[in-house]
C-alpha cells in the first residue's frame, strides 16, 4: 500500500528526529579530528571521498553539515549526508526513499560504507569494517524451544541432535556481512549454528542442509570440555556435531570422559600441546580419535600422536562409521541396522577394534603392530 504524501512526509520527519548525524557519519569507521562539545561542532575528512584537509563539519544541535572543501559547498541534513555516503560523493546514486528506508533501520551499531581514509585513494572491491573484517560478530543465543523453527530444524531434523543435548553446547549466532549490497534483504545480517573455543571466539556453521559455509568469528580455537576427575579415557574429534553426536549416541549430557573438539584439522597439534600442559588432561594417557574418513582425517591424527610423544595411546575409531564422512554423517544417513550397530560400538567401545598407535613406536613399527592386530581380528572361520 502506497504511502500518502502525508505519511511520507510523517516518515521523514521521524526520521530526522531519531537519528543523530554524529551516530551516522561515525558507523563509517570516521572519527572526529576535532571538536567543541558545548557548540555541538565536529571536523572530520569526509568519508564519501579523499579529504586530506578534513573539511567536513557536523553540527549536532542543529543536525546539519557542511563540506567546505566541495567547490558547491555542501550542505545537509542527516539525510543528504547518506546520501553521499551511498553514493560516494554523489547523493543522485541512492534515492531519497532508500535513504529514509536505510536511516529507519539504523540502530547505531549498523554499519554504513566505510570511510575512504585520507592517506588512501578509493579502491575497488569488498567493502570491510575498520579492522578489516568481512564478518562482525553481533552477538550469540542459545539454543532454545523457541529458536526460530528453521534453526531447530537443522539442528534435530539435518544433523539429528536433540534439543536436550544441543542447548547445553550451541548458540544462535548472529553476525553482520560487510560485504552484503544494501538491496540485502536481511541488511547484512546473517545466522548460523555455533559454539565457542576455549580463545572466546566462536566456530559457525551456516544453519542449512544446502550450504557447507563454516567459519570462524573472533578468534579460531579448540574446544576443551571437562571430563569426570575418575576418567581415564579422553576423546579427541574433528567438529563439534561429531562431540554432539556421540553424546546422543551414548545419551551423555555432558561427557564423563574430557573432550576436545579441534574445529580444524590443523589445530591437532594445538590440542596435542593443550592436552601436554592442561593439569586435568596431561595425566590422561589414552585418548580416542573421532577422525574423519579421508587422507586429511589420516594426517592429522598422525600429526596428534607425533606431538604427544612417549607414553600415549592413541585408538582411531573411524572404522566404526567405514563407507561415511565422519561419524555425524553415519548418525544421519546410514539404514536403521547400521545406527544400531554404531550405538552398541559406541556404548561398549571396549569391544570396537579400533586401529592402535603407539606414540613411541616408529612408523614401520606401527605398521608392523596394525598387521598384527588386523591379522588376530580376522582369523579365517573353520
Amino acid at each position: 500500500m502506497a504511502l500518502s504524501r502525508e505519511n511520507f512526509r510523517q516518515k521523514v520527519d521521524k526520521v530526522k528526529q531519531s537519528v543523530d548525524i554524529k551516530d551516522v557519519i561515525e558507523s563509517t569507521g570516521a572519527r572526529a579530528v576535532s571538536g567543541n562539545a558545548s557548540k555541538g561542532e565536529y571536523l572530520y575528512h569526509a568519508p564519501y571521498r579523499r579529504d586530506d584537509k578534513a573539511s567536513l563539519k557536523i553540527n549536532t544541535l542543529e543536525q546539519v553539515f557542511v563540506d567546505y572543501s566541495n567547490k558547491d559547498e555542501l550542505s545537509g541534513d542527516v539525510l543528504e549526508l547518506t546520501r553521499l555516503i551511498f553514493g560516494k560523493g554523489d547523493k543522485n546514486a541512492m534515492p531519497f526513499f532508500k535513504a529514509v528506508e536505510w536511516l529507519e533501520r539504523f540502530s547505531g551499531t549498523s554499519v554504513a560504507p566505510r570511510a575512504i581514509q585520507p592517506a588512501q585513494r578509493r579502491a575497488a572491491g569488498r567493502v570491510r569494517t575498520s579492522n578489516g573484517e568481512r564478518f562482525v560478530f553481533v552477538k550469540a543465543t542459545p539454543v532454545s524451544s523457541k529458536t526460530h523453527p528453521a534453526n531447530l530444524d537443522y539442528i534435530s531434523g539435518t544433523r539429528k541432535i536433540s534439543l536436550r543435548v544441543a542447548s547445553r553446547y550451541l548458540h544462535v549466532v548472529t553476525y553482520r556481512d560487510t560485504d552484503a549490497e544494501f538491496e540485502d534483504k536481511m541488511n547484512g545480517f546473517r545466522y548460523g549454528i555455533g559454539s565457542k573455543n576455549d580463545n572466546g571466539g566462536w566456530e559457525i556453521r551456516a544453519a542449512s542442509q544446502n550450504s557447507d559455509f563454516k567459519m570462524s568469528l573472533l578468534a579460531k580455537g579448540i574446544t576443551t570440555y571437562p571430563g569426570h576427575p575418575m576418567a581415564t579415557i579422553g576423546h579427541l574429534f574433528n567438529g563439534q556435531f561429531d562431540y554432539l553426536t556421540r553424546l546422543e549416541i551414548v545419551g551423555e549430557n555432558q561427557p564423563f570422559h574430557p573432550s576436545i573438539v579441534t574445529n580444524s584439522d590443523s589445530l591437532v597439534v594445538e590440542a596435542a600441546k593443550a592436552i601436554k600442559r592442561n593439569p586435568d588432561l596431561k595425566e590422561i594417557k589414552v585418548w580416542h580419535v573421532h577422525q574423519d574418513n579421508d587422507d586429511s582425517g589420516m594426517r592429522s591424527t598422525q600429526a596428534f600422536c607425533d606431538e604427544l610423544g612417549e607414553g600415549y595411546e592413541v585408538y582411531t575409531l573411524n572404522p566404526l562409521w567405514d563407507g561415511f564422512k565422519d561419524l555425524n554423517k553415519c548418525w544421519t544417513d546410514a539404514p536403521a541396522d547400521r545406527i544400531s550397530k554404531l550405538k552398541s560400538e559406541l556404548t561398549g567401545i571396549v569391544q570396537a577394534r579400533p586401529k592402535f598407535y603407539d606414540t613411541s613406536a616408529t612408523a614401520e613399527h606401527r605398521r608392523f603392530q596394525d598387521k598384527q592386530r588386523d591379522d588376530r581380528f580376522n582369523k579365517p572361520e573353520f
